[in-house]
């Protein structure tokens, strides 16, 4: 028995002392308020916090509420990361960062050898002719290495992108000069940096891709060339990969007006499918009226901690209601197939879209397909007798309704409930109604047909 006792002490002590690491490491920035970053608590149980060696006397790293996405990837729509160059070069900023796990996947220490992935969002107002580093992979007290920059482009208006060791422009690699290799200020860019890290006496590689918004989705598999390629040589001391630093040093321009950074959804991994690509790649989705309802299909070339799809109906293409939910397959790189049918769609033009739900309760919707259905009720034609009204009504298909007779002040005097079968139907319904002008309403369950008549 104190044998037994022993091995389950053994076995929940591990349990309590082991934790279980992410394969992304994941800074969505859905905190409460837009104070401060430092100080805020990371899921990972980390905490964001100044660094010391560049504390500064300038603004602090704050969060804002300023939204940054781009089609395909998954940003947060929560808050983002807000920093800003003061203009003088002796005030520098308060500068933030938060520390890898020491057993996570993506933590390299010197002397270890794989490969991380950093992506994240970003919005930047304007730079200037020096290089402002604005982000680090190397989190410390001393200098900071494998660095993230931005310089001024041309036009003036632009700016270049940039990944180094230092600070100084030749110790960064660029972007090209060039029109197609310059980016526009105050517009949202993918950034995605793959650091490489080899064995003590070899260079380190950095590697630099930039997406901007108005292209659209990022490429599913890593493009065969970078923006800009950074050798980090043996000569420099080479960094621990270590974590995500923010940083905010004094220069940002000469004219009074900061530059500000706005940065969302970092994501840190092992693999460029798990911090850029979808977590669906949806092939194809397509529609077709059947006698059951409105048939959708739609087809997916690969999952990723896909949780279900929402399938959400619209009659404006603008308002869109869930009318079902569908389970995905939590991780797949194979095509799967879906079908759902709605058996009430209304009348006239049905929008149909989907949305993608992840596991973590991250969202995107699909475009949106139409399918017309037609009118199931022609207007109905009322006929007077003294005792009553005769109806002719044509359906489409056999359905449930109920008729109702209301008079000119809204007052439903009259409610009969009939079957109708696919054609014509010729139906009397026995009525004592004053002289005067009238409404008859036959309502079925996706659709409703009014006409006037006047009964003598």
């Amino acid at each position: 028995m104190k044998t037994h006792m022993k091995s389950y002490l053994y076995i929940a002590l591990f349990l309590i002392c082991s934790k279980s690491f992410s394969q992304v490491f994941h800074e969505p920035c859905n905190y409460a308020d837009t104070l401060d970053l430092v100080g805020k608590v990371h899921s990972t149980d980390s905490v964001w916090t100044q660094i010391a060696a560049a504390a500064g006397t300038g603004p602090n790293v704050r969060l804002s509420d300023t939204v940054l996405s781009l089609p395909g990837y998954n940003g947060s729509g929560g808050k983002t990361i807000f920093t800003q160059f003061p203009t003088s070069s002796t005030n520098s900023g308060q500068s933030a960062g938060i520390r890898f796990a020491t057993n996570a996947p993506y933590y390299l220490p010197t002397g270890s050898t794989g490969t991380v992935y950093v992506s994240f969002l970003v919005n930047l107002s304007r730079t200037t002719s020096t290089s402002l580093a604005f982000m680090s992979l190397h989190v410390t007290t001393g200098t900071y290495r494998a660095r993230i920059v931005a310089r001024r482009g041309s036009p003036a208006t632009s700016f270049r992108f940039g990944i180094g060791h230092q600070s100084t422009a030749n110790s960064n690699a660029f972007t090209g000069a060039t029109a197609d290799s310059t980016f526009p200020q105050n517009a949202v860019h993918l950034l995605v940096v793959k650091y490489i890290k080899t064995p003590t006496g070899a260079s380190d590689t950095m590697k630099l891709y930039v997406f901007p918004a108005a292209e659209g989705v990022p490429p599913a598999t890593e493009p065969e060339v970078a923006d800009a390629v950074y050798f980090e040589t043996a000569s420099f001391i080479k960094p621990d990969i270590n974590g995500i630093g923010l940083y905010q040093p004094g220069g940002g321009n000469t004219t009074g007006d900061p530059t500000r950074i706005y940065i969302d959804d970092i994501r840190v991994s092992n693999t460029w499918t798990t911090s850029v690509a979808l977590p669906v790649k949806l092939i194809s989705f397509q529609g077709r009226t059947t006698e059951e309802g409105n048939v959708l299909h739609w087809v997916t070339a690969n999952e990723r901690n896909n949780k279900y799809f929402q399938v959400q109906r619209s009659t404006n293409g603008t308002d869109f209601t869930t009318i079902g939910t569908v389970n995905g397959v939590a991780q797949s790189s194979a095509e799967k197939t879906y079908t759902y049918t709605d058996k009430s769609p209304v009348a006239g033009t049905n929008f149909y879209r989907l949305q993608q739900v992840d596991i973590d309760g991250k969202t995107q919707a699909s475009s949106i397909i139409t399918i017309q259905n037609r009118t199931l009720l022609q207007p109905i034609t009322v006929t007077t007798t003294p005792a009553g009204l005769n109806l002719q009504i044509v359906a489409e298909k056999t359905s449930a309704a109920t008729l109702q007779v209301v008079d000119g002040s809204g007052r439903v005097l009259l409610v009969r409930k009939m079957d109708l079968h696919t054609g014509n139907n010729s139906l009397y319904i026995p009525a004592n109604l004053h002289t005067g002008i009238y409404t008859a309403n036959i309502i079925t369950e996706n659709q409703n047909s009014t006409t006037r008549f006047f009964f003598p």
